[in-house]
């Protein structure tokens, strides 16, 4: 048959959205009909006309909404809850879906959307198109969960309606980042219970809620500076080991720096034995070194000036966390400088960092 001689009838095609309903394919529905018309060329369309068909009436559907749901929304849609967290789609897509409750305290489904992604222009497509299928009516209060993008896109969309956070997904937070508390019976999870539904009062909830956070904050601070009194027995019994003990410059680090900072300035002193000089070029007050790791990594240029005996490497480590880079390390040992200058000993970084008055820096 011709393509403008097919045609699928609405009395087809509903029996085809009862088969589906049911469970029954798409295939097995079409040879059925086969077989009740005789043949299947009495059938009068083919398998893709059907799947045409069931598209356009799912399209339509989900463009003018399923009339069960606008019901429900117009008699349950003061109170709306908004979630995403639903991904169960092959590419991972967000799919969000808007629910409410009956009298019964029954969910019951307003809408859903699958999403591209979950940015500010998305949820504004998502809300304004669900106003629009539900004739702008706005809900009284939306609850969601602690997205920004979703926060930002409903302060444009839905600016009257109250968006309040739901529980739900503040209790999940609180499992993913505080659950191990339940294996040790801490009371945060019970004075954190207590704070989301125990209290009415601003003023209660800020003064509860002000000394469960402090009460265990000072217990982190008190045991960060238990640690540091235990690293700093430890280098005070034991210089740490220097793997070329004729090394000044080793030397002279591990009897400047901390245990840690050590480490870190022996692995750039490693380095800096893998580094060749490509090329310099000598301008009178300054150097320019061109500096390469053997294996053809990474060129850097590092400047010498010769009067105040400094560098400046374009790797910018030193800049960012005040100990010398491999680059420079290779520089000064190269125009003969074996021990760190003084003006790259970092007190912060020294055995002596909390010697003296503290505001005498």
């Amino acid at each position: 048959m011709m393509p403008l001689q097919r045609k699928v009838s609405e009395t087809q095609g509903f029996q085809v959205e009862t088969s589906e309903n049911a469970g029954i394919s798409l295939k097995q529905s079409h040879e059925l009909m086969g077989k009740e018309a005789g043949r299947m060329e009495n059938v009068g369309y083919t398998r893709e006309d059907l799947k045409r068909y069931l598209r356009t009436r799912r399209e339509r559907s989900l463009k003018y909404g399923e009339a069960g749901m606008l019901i429900d929304y117009n008699f349950f849609g003061d109170v709306v809850t908004f979630d995403t967290t639903y991904k169960i789609n092959k590419e991972y897509r967000p799919l969000g879906v808007f629910v409410g409750f009956n009298q019964h305290r029954q969910i019951v489904i307003f809408g859903a959307a699958f999403m591209y992604d979950e940015t500010i222009d998305s949820f504004k497509w998502v809300f304004g198109t669900f106003l629009e299928v539900m004739c702008e009516k706005r809900p009284n209060t939306i609850l969601t969960d602690q997205d920004h993008a979703m926060a930002a896109a409903l302060s444009v969309v839905m600016p009257e309606t109250f968006h309040g956070l739901c529980t739900f997904h503040i209790r999940r937070n609180f499992m993913k980042h505080l659950g191990n508390h339940y294996k040790k019976n801490s009371d945060i999870p019970y004075m954190f219970g207590a704070c989301m539904y125990e209290f009415e009062e601003v003023e209660q909830f800020n003064r509860v809620w002000e000394a469960m956070f402090f009460r265990h904050f000072n217990r982190v601070i008190d045991d960060k500076r238990h640690n540091e009194l235990i690293a700093e027995y430890e280098m005070r019994q034991k210089l740490p080991m220097v793997g070329l003990r004729q090394t000044p410059v080793l030397v002279h680090a591990a009897e400047t720096y901390s245990p840690t900072v050590f480490v870190a300035f022996q692995n750039e002193y490693g380095e800096s034995t893998a580094m060749v000089i490509l090329r310099q070029q000598d301008a009178g007050m300054f150097v320019e070194f061109a500096v390469m790791r053997y294996d053809g990594r990474s060129e850097r240029i590092v400047v010498f000036i010769r009067n105040d005996l400094s560098v400046h490497c374009s790797c910018k480590k030193y800049e960012n966390e005040r100990i010398l880079c491999g680059h420079s390390l290779k520089v000064f040992d190269t125009v003969g400088i074996k021990t760190i200058p003084l003006e790259y000993v970092k007190r912060r970084w020294t055995r002596r960092a909390r010697a003296g008055d503290c505001f005498d820096r």
